[in-house]
């Protein structure tokens, strides 16, 4: 069976790996409402060694020595989304490709599946409750993911379509 589905590989028209070191490295602002969270991976360019920093400031002058010692660049790092009152809605860990790994969700966002739930806690059909709770949680989190995507896209100057 031939399916006539274009695959299209994300790419964007900066380098995420140069972006990301300059946000570490050259403290260059990072998108809107986002934030450096307290873990990275720190490659050399040739490849020849990494080191990982975790529960640490990237802003410290410790990790801007690693990553000029060695010719260093950031290949992964965890990043946060604030909304507008200064929650943070979710945060991710980013990597040179582009892939999203370690999604996690702040309890605010579960807060706010509870504020729209609990509108419902008087219904009978306890299953119909837990089914509206669970269909919350899942679009509060898909649309902060989203967000946070959207704002990392531009960040790194944008989609690049390539087709396979």
């Amino acid at each position: 069976i031939e399916l006539g589905l274009p695959v299209l590989v994300l790419r964007t028209r900066l380098s995420p790996v140069t972006v990301m070191t300059d946000w570490v490295k050259k403290k260059q602002p990072m998108p809107e409402d986002t934030y450096l969270l307290e873990a990275a991976i720190l490659e050399e360019v040739d490849g020849a060694g990494k080191a990982g920093v975790a529960h640490i400031d990237l802003e410290e002058e410790g990790v801007l020595e690693l990553l000029n010692a060695g010719n260093r660049q950031v290949t992964k790092l965890a990043i946060g989304l604030r909304d507008d009152s200064g929650e943070t809605l979710c945060a991710a860990t980013i990597d040179a490709k582009l892939l999203m790994r370690k999604v996690w969700f702040s309890t605010y966002a579960q807060d706010q599946v509870d504020e729209r739930c609990s509108k419902q806690e008087g219904d009978e059909d306890l299953a119909a409750a837990r089914r509206a709770e669970m269909e919350a949680s899942l679009l509060i989190g898909l649309d902060a993911v989203n967000q946070l995507a959207d704002k990392l896209i531009d960040a790194f100057g944008g989609q690049d379509h390539v087709q396979i």
